[in-house]
């Protein structure tokens, strides 16, 4: 099915039920807010859910975090799927995803299966709100309330335009939307000067305990349940602490290991050249070049051998 626009396909929508994928990040929200407040702007039934029964407190500050997981109807008959990299990513809500009359795939991740009627799929984009900036920017659609969803998608998915995926064009799209009378100063204090104490002794418990590996040019974080309830942290507050992993000069690839379930693992991947999509995919997960994610089950160290093999075979 060919559309000239966005605006297209939600200006023919009776009803519009927007799909984030599981335990949704920054840029998952990010594209769906933006969303649900275009089609509230057009006066159009819209409602905005992921499969998580709890979702990232850090992003309460977001405006329509409130509205997310709440539905109106039990039938949409059209539904768009953001940041979803695979039909998995959708979770309960797949079927509901099947029956719409109108699909959309909004993504970037490579190998992205094109599941939906309307695929908009770019591979060489930064983040899901890379490709919604553009499409909503050409269409005339975005307001201060959108652009500040757009751009905590870009910024998390970034890691706030330092990842190798940042692009020329990513930085244009941030201009672009700072013209529309954004509180800058609203997103950066709460994606990044907001954390609690909790999350502080979380940061010190496991990034003292990080193990390093093929001459430290390979790093693991772990973290237990037990770290967790010691520290007064759930699995989102978890959220970007690989990063200091990567700070050290010698790590090439890193990993966190994060304990999901009895014998069961999150695991997150991350590069600053080696394609570690290759490790995630050894486990049936996948993603990006340079970040990418898998669960992985076993015994802990197990666990931590297997993830340590997938890493430094990549060398």
């Amino acid at each position: 099915m060919k559309i000239n626009s966005l605006k297209d396909i939600l200006i023919k929508a009776e009803s519009v039920l927007v799909i984030g994928h599981v335990r949704p990040d920054g840029d998952c929200l990010g594209a769906g807010l933006a969303i649900y407040f275009a089609c509230k702007n057009l006066s159009i039934p819209c409602d905005f859910v992921c499969d998580s029964d709890q979702l990232p407190l850090a992003y309460s500050f977001m405006d329509g975090f409130s509205n997310v997981n709440i539905t109106t109807q039990t039938y949409y008959d059209t539904a768009i799927a953001v940041d979803c990299g695979a039909t998995d990513r959708l979770g309960k809500f797949y079927d509901t995803f099947k029956k719409a009359k109108v699909s959309v795939n909004i993504d970037h991740h490579p190998g992205n299966p094109l599941f939906a009627k309307i695929n908009i799929v770019e591979n060489i984009a930064a983040a899901t709100c890379e490709i919604m900036a553009k499409l909503m920017l050409d269409d005339g659609l975005v307001d201060k309330q959108i652009a500040e969803s757009l751009l905590v998608g870009l910024s998390t998915d970034t890691g706030h335009f330092i990842h190798s995926s940042v692009r020329k064009e990513v930085f244009e799209l941030v201009a672009k939307l700072q013209l529309f009378d954004v509180d800058y100063q609203k997103i950066v204090g709460g994606l990044y000067k907001s954390y609690t104490i909790n999350q502080n002794k979380l940061l010190a418990k496991v990034v003292g305990s990080a193990r390093y590996f093929n001459d430290d040019t390979v790093g693991i974080m772990f973290i237990s349940q037990e770290d967790l309830d010691e520290c007064g942290c759930g699995i989102f507050d978890t959220e970007g602490l690989i990063g200091y992993i990567m700070r050290v000069g010698t790590v090439e690839v890193g990993a966190y290991i994060c304990e999901f379930g009895k014998d069961k693992y999150k695991v997150g991947f991350r590069s600053r050249g080696k394609n570690v999509n290759e490790a995630a995919m050894v486990f049936g997960g996948g993603g990006h070049k340079h970040a990418s994610g898998c669960m992985v089950f076993g015994k802990k160290e197990d666990v931590i051998d297997k993830v340590k093999k997938s890493l430094t075979d990549l060398f």
